[in-house]
C-alpha cells in the first residue's frame, strides 16, 4: 500500500500570486502548505521575510486528496499557471533586468579581480 504524496498546485514567481491562492484556501478551507524554492531546485519552507528575485520562486502543495477541490479554486483566481516559470518570472521592469544583470557582472568581475590576486600572492612565493 503506497504512501499519499503532496502535489504542486501552483508554481510562481510571484509572492503575490502565492498569497492569493492561500488565502483562498484558507478561506474553502483546503489543506496546503507552502514553499521557497530557487533556480537551482532546492525547496525550502517559506522564509519568514519572504523576497522575491530572479530564479525565485514559490511553490503550493496540497495532499493528493484535495488536488481536484484545490485546482478548481485557482482555476477561478487571477493567477498565472506555468508549469515551470522562468528565472525572471517575479516581473521585474526591462530597467530592473538591466540592473540585476549589471549587478551579476559587476559581482563576478569583483570575485575574478580577488581571486586572482589570491592566486598571484600563493604562488609568486
Amino acid at each position: 500500500m503506497g504512501v499519499a504524496m503532496d502535489v504542486v498546485v501552483l508554481k510562481t514567481g510571484k509572492l503575490y500570486e502565492a498569497d492569493l491562492v492561500a488565502n483562498t484556501f484558507d478561506d474553502e478551507g483546503i489543506p496546503y502548505y507552502r514553499r521557497y524554492t530557487s533556480s537551482s531546485g532546492i525547496e525550502l519552507a517559506m522564509p519568514l521575510s519572504p523576497v522575491q528575485g530572479p530564479g525565485d520562486g514559490w511553490l503550493i502543495k496540497v495532499p493528493a486528496a484535495h488536488a481536484d477541490r484545490a485546482t478548481a479554486a485557482i482555476d477561478r483566481l487571477p493567477v498565472t499557471r506555468e508549469v515551470n516559470p522562468g528565472v525572471w518570472d517575479f516581473g521585474p521592469s526591462p530597467r530592473g533586468r538591466r540592473i540585476f544583470r549589471a549587478y551579476a557582472w559587476l559581482s563576478l568581475a569583483v570575485l575574478a579581480i580577488v581571486s586572482a590576486h589570491y592566486l598571484w600572492a600563493l604562488f609568486a612565493r
